[in-house]
């Protein structure tokens, strides 16, 4: 065999083994590689959560819309272990718990919001839930809204009471004419004083009315995706309005009958005829 032909061969055996070499490295390395990814992969999803992404920042609405309140209560106590600064679970907790009649609770959480929200759309509106829960200390009370739904019943029957003044007694027959006189001219004066006192009330509840009507529409004009929480926000605020004025009115009336029937009393107790 010449020389030629050997050195052929040993070119060729060099050439295959460099081939097989480079292959075995390609492989090696192509394996490194995916063990990294997969490494890496793993890796990632042993990684905690962020914790943006441990819930559905829309959710907590979402709920509230459906009036499952106590789940909203859940999600939003949930949201603000989290973060305490959370002012979109501040606010639908505050108005879950005003929906449950727990105003004290609602109170507290639309004060929160306030702090937390600074100048945004919900602090504002819970600015508005604040002011109407402070019309009136009793709004913080849990039982207020039944409080205040009874409210007309009560004036009603304190307008009873005040009108059955007006009725004739059994002891004026033993008056003078003249005591007589004088004191159906003060129960005709108690009258007129409670008729003026029911006008002013009635135009007083119409002006509460036209500016909830107006705040309503306000509200409905706009393009917030709150609009719905706004309105809610108007009407529990013309709600404590209204509960106001019958309120006052009722002791207004209550205080007019109760100096009216002093003087008739004085007058029939200081002025009857000597047997």
């Amino acid at each position: 065999m010449s020389s030629k032909s050997l050195t052929s061969k040993s070119l060729c055996s060099k050439m295959l083994f460099s081939a097989g070499a480079a292959a075995r490295t390609r492989f090696i390395l192509s394996s490194l590689l995916l063990s990294l990814l997969l490494f890496l992969f793993l890796s990632l999803l042993l990684l905690p959560v962020p914790v943006c992404a441990q819930f559905d920042p829309d959710e907590i609405e979402r709920v509230y819309q459906s009036q499952d309140y106590a789940k909203v209560e859940a999600i939003a106590q949930a949201r603000l272990q989290i973060d305490p600064y959370d002012v979109r679970a501040r606010y639908y907790l505050a108005s879950a718990l005003l929906k449950q009649k727990r105003g004290g609770q609602a109170l507290e959480q639309y004060e929160a919001c306030v702090k937390c929200g600074g100048n945004s759309t919900l602090a504002q509106m819970a600015r508005k839930a604040i002011l109407a829960l402070k019309i009136d200390a009793k709004k913080a009370n849990p039982q207020f809204f039944e409080r205040a739904k009874a409210l007309p019943k009560r004036v009603s029957a304190a307008s009873g009471r005040a009108s059955g003044i007006n009725s004739s007694d059994s002891s004026d027959a033993d008056l003078s004419p003249a005591n007589q006189e004088a004191i159906a001219t003060l129960r005709k004066d108690l009258a007129d004083a409670i008729e003026v006192k029911r006008r002013r009330q009635s135009q007083d509840l119409e002006l509460v009315g036209e500016e909830e009507n107006q705040a309503i529409l306000e509200a409905v004009a706009t393009a917030s995706i709150h609009r719905d929480d706004m309105i809610e926000a108007v009407r529990v605020e013309a709600a404590a309005k209204r509960a106001k004025v019958y309120r006052l009115y009722q002791e207004e009336e209550e205080n007019i009958a109760k100096a009216y029937q002093s003087r008739i009393n004085a007058l029939k107790n200081s002025y009857k005829k000597s047997p």
